[in-house]
């Protein structure tokens, strides 16, 4: 244990110069009873949190090698996850019946804790575990008369439960599973691991995109790839010449010296970077916490327009014909479908600040250029609303009028939905109950569920800082509780805002109507020094390495940068 340091004797005569009657606690008790009550502490105020919402979405985030094992985290987002559980399998062998079963007894667990039971039922434990149900603490629960509580409706007003997990699959049968018990309303895929297989399909199936990377980048890291290559656009040109002139028994490569030196090559880059800008941007805003629920079907939108009216100096650099194009939307809607749930379309539809991409681009092209290869999308919202209303006909009916008023309403009416610069889940929360009343409460609700499972990802850092050599023996029962404490307690805190004032969130509103391009925030690199560069390929033998230099970097320092999967870039 790494307090044991502090029980040698020169911290002992420290701490008592500083406060005489001061004794440091014991290994013991730091390690088993003052995590066990702070453990306790911070489960209690993340379960009173999450008493407080009518929606609750559990997260599952794959699997992550530490310490020699392998662990799928379950996270409950409101919309910011917290971390409930770890799961120690092995995917590989790990059939999704049985990771159902732990899944759906730390489900139950979780809503006995913010739920009470309906009259006639009682909370009951399973013979190998009488304890709280959320963790070791050796308070055995007291056994009441009643028929045990097994499913959501033995439990008074319980939430609506959804689930969200990456796409291996097992995940992937794990998802219908889910559905098929009735206890989740909705089951869909992370988003950003979709974009990023999207990637990952564009390098793979397209020869001419190759023409940059040979390697698959994490996450669709191809475009910053591109950026630092034409950041060194200037000093590449430079080498092979500097190489052949000075007195240095080095040799270059006649492979090397050839791409260095080719315009294809560079063009290449270019249009590498024009080609990922829009996918690794779309990709990192849905990577965080603050993108709304209802930006996954766009920014599946943003990049399938992006890609039909690619230009044609982009497909000429690349090698690409309308066949790739199209193989390439057809790549987007697979991908899509990977992690598609109806609720992506209803959040789309009763997103205010998409209502006019969705019209201009009905116009534009027309209504089924929409659909991301799932038919109507109004449809795609009625089959939402009919799993929300759970066979309430009267609640349907209701729901489905409320709708049909919203998805008709004129866009530049006053009304609840005019600032589109607040996040929907807001809007419908305050929205006018006259109006909207049944759809209100459901709709405040799943706006809130997390584009994905990227939650899980972020938590794998507290995972690391508790899964040290030095507490490789604490027991499976102590890393999770100091995983609890050291990540939820940081999340307690955290506040969402309530708006979207990004440029991001604006170009996306504003798809289509204009011909700008997206808003980055980058260096753009200078034309004269990216012409000088061109002038060098071309007559390279005469140049000093450090003329290429200069101007390309400045006073910044490119540090390197060595990427998880063996990659090396320059930034």
């Amino acid at each position: 244990m790494p307090f044991a340091a502090f029980e040698h004797e020169s911290w002992l005569a420290f701490f008592k110069a500083l406060r005489g009657s001061f004794k440091i606690p014991s290994t013991e008790a730091i390690g088993c009873d003052l995590m066990r009550s702070e453990y306790a502490l911070t489960m209690n105020d993340v379960l009173l949190a999450l008493a407080k919402n009518t929606r609750i979405c559990f997260t599952l985030d794959g699997a992550t090698n530490v310490q020699g094992k392998q662990i799928i985290n379950m996270m409950a987002c409101r919309p910011q996850p917290f971390f409930l559980k770890h799961f120690t399998i092995e995917l590989r062998r790990e059939s999704a019946a049985n990771l159902l079963e732990k899944f759906l007894n730390c489900k139950l667990r979780l809503l006995g804790s913010i739920r009470k039971p309906a009259p006639g039922f009682v909370l009951t434990t399973d013979e190998e575990d009488v304890k709280n149900p959320m963790n070791d603490t050796d308070v055995e629960v007291e056994r009441e008369e009643g028929r045990p509580c097994k499913t959501n409706e033995h439990f008074i007003n319980p939430p609506m439960f959804c689930f969200c997990s990456d796409s291996p699959s097992v995940m992937v049968k794990l998802r219908k599973d889910c559905l098929n018990t009735k206890e989740f309303v909705f089951a869909y895929g992370c988003a950003p691991h979709a974009i990023h297989n999207l990637c990952m399909d564009l390098i793979k199936n397209f020869p001419g995109v190759k023409i940059v990377l040979k390697q698959i980048i994490y996450t669709g890291t191809v475009f910053f790839a591109a950026q630092r290559v034409r950041k060194v656009k200037a000093a590449c040109a430079t080498l092979p010449g500097e190489i052949l002139n000075a007195d240095l028994d080095i040799d270059i490569s006649d492979d090397l010296k050839m791409l260095l030196t080719d315009p294809a090559y560079w063009r290449g880059v270019a249009a590498m970077d024009s080609l990922f800008k829009t996918i690794s941007c779309c990709l990192t805003y849905l990577e965080g916490d603050e993108a709304t629920f209802s930006a996954v079907y766009a920014c599946f939108f943003a990049i399938k327009y992006h890609i039909k009216t690619l230009d044609l100096s982009v497909m000429e650099a690349l090698h690409l014909n309308d066949d790739d194009i199209c193989e390439m939307i057809r790549l987007i809607h697979h991908r899509f479908s990977t992690i598609y749930s109806e609720a992506h379309a209803l959040v789309f539809c009763t997103d205010p600040l998409f209502t006019s991409m969705h019209r201009l681009m009905g116009f534009r092209f027309d209504e089924k250029f929409l659909h991301l290869g799932k038919g109507s999308i109004n449809q795609q919202s009625k089959t939402a609303i009919a799993l929300i209303s759970m066979g309430n006909e009267i609640l349907r009916r209701s729901m489905l009028s409320e709708f049909a008023v919203l998805v008709t309403r004129q866009q530049d009416t006053e009304d609840d939905f005019s600032d589109t610069s607040i996040k929907p889940s807001v809007l419908w929360t305050v929205c006018d109950e006259s109006s909207y009343g049944s759809l209100s409460g459901p709709l405040s609700a799943l706006h809130q569920n997390p584009t994905g499972a990227s939650g899980g990802e972020r938590n794998h850092k507290a995972t690391r800082r508790v899964h040290t050599k030095n507490r490789a023996r604490m027991g499976h029962s102590k890393i999770e509780s100091g995983t609890a404490i050291l990540f939820n307690s940081g999340q307690l805190v955290r506040r969402l805002t309530p708006t979207r004032n990004t440029k991001f969130c604006t170009w996306l509103q504003q798809l289509g109507a204009d011909d700008e391009g997206l808003p980055v925030e980058e260096e753009a690199l200078d034309e004269e020094e990216d012409a000088a560069a061109d002038a060098l390929i071309e007559e390279f033998d005469h140049v000093h390495i450090s003329d290429g230099l200069e101007g390309v970097m400045g006073n910044e320092l490119f540090d390197e940068e060595v990427m998880d999967e063996g990659s090396i870039f320059y930034n």
